[in-house]
């Protein structure tokens, strides 16, 4: 979306997707990201949309909570090893 709107010189779209991008890292891991935004800046980040039908199967067992979590694990492990190649 940032890209579109610097391609339409659209300075309230690239303002808003600025912001979404500042606020994406917490708003990912504390769950905040409603499922279905399409993340127009003319849309609040919050809010939750309708998910269209032929989306809505592969959506349906997604659990925000399950992959953060998994994206932490992958995260530390990562940072352990880094720790890990740094000491040795």
């Amino acid at each position: 979306m940032l890209k579109l709107g610097i391609r339409r010189s659209d300075r309230r779209e690239i303002r808003g997707q600025i912001v979404r991008l500042v606020a994406v890292i917490p708003g990912y891991v504390f769950g905040w990201v409603p499922k279905g935004n399409t993340g127009g800046a003319d849309v609040s980040a919050i809010k939750p949309m309708a998910i269209p039908q032929d989306l809505e199967a592969l959506l349906q067992d997604y659990s925000v909570s399950r992959d953060v979590v998994g994206r932490m694990l992958v995260l530390a492990a990562l940072a352990a090893l880094a720790l890990f190649v740094l000491i040795r």
